[in-house]
């Protein structure tokens, strides 16, 4: 039979419980980030919903685009912009609130989600929104250089905002040669 002495039994508890205020640190700390970051990207959302009440001719997709989407969903936006001209594109509404019109706009985040764990790309957020009280999207958000970007949208009817731009570029222009032969090599398949 072995015999444990007391100093064995106290050196292994003292390293265990080292091991646990360790991990209790670690969680702690994620935690931490993941709140700070949380309340990052609350800023980012209201402040960016918000410009619909300060400014009644704000556009997401003008003026402000550079700074609300990521440069490879915007470089989309503006293809689609380019080729539409002054006539309807692929986009006929604004994706930020799925209207036309977004007079009584409400905006509400129901909750914020991270897969860096399960990902090769750590810098991904989700923030689900419900906006005029019964409409429910995703924003997908990168963050680089300090700040914020929408990398993609999703809801019920479009499941990805950079597919649907991607597919209906395509489809909208097929018929001109001209702008296929630069539409192919600008777009990635």
């Amino acid at each position: 039979m072995y015999r444990l002495s007391l100093e064995y039994v106290i050196g292994n508890l003292s390293w265990g419980l080292n091991v646990i205020s360790i991990l209790f640190l670690i969680i702690t700390f994620m935690f931490l980030n993941d709140v700070e970051a949380n309340s990052d990207i609350e800023k980012f959302i209201y402040d960016l919903y918000a410009q619909y009440d300060k400014n009644k001719e704000f556009d997401p997709l003008g003026l402000y685009a550079d700074s609300i989407f990521s440069k490879e969903l915007l470089d989309l936006i503006r293809l689609d912009q380019e080729y539409a001209k002054d006539e309807v594109g692929v986009i006929d509404y604004d994706p930020l609130c799925n209207c036309q019109d977004n007079e009584r706009l409400t905006v509400k985040i129901i909750r914020i989600w991270s897969d860096s764990l399960l990902s090769s790309d750590s810098l991904l957020s989700y923030v689900e929104i419900k906006l005029f009280e019964s409409m429910f999207q995703t924003l997908i958000l990168s963050y680089s250089n300090g700040s914020y970007r929408i990398t993609d949208i999703k809801r019920k009817e479009v499941k990805s905002l950079k597919r649907f731009l991607e597919e209906g570029i395509k489809d909208l222009y097929h018929t001109n040669d001209k702008i296929q032969k630069e539409i192919n090599p600008r777009m990635k398949n």
